[in-house]
């Protein structure tokens, strides 16, 4: 599991509001819970 600060930083420099994040390997849902939080659409597999 990445920490949601780990996440945040990346999506904070790689992308913008509304942008859609792909997380082909789901898990905990980190990367869907932040990309909400930070305003992004996420998709899985």
């Amino acid at each position: 599991m990445f920490p949601e600060k780990l996440v945040e930083t990346i999506l904070e420099h790689f992308t913008e509001p509304n942008d859609i994040i792909y997380d082909p390997f789901l898990g905990m849902g980190t990367t869907a819970v932040v990309a909400k939080k930070m305003e992004r659409q996420y998709i899985r597999k």
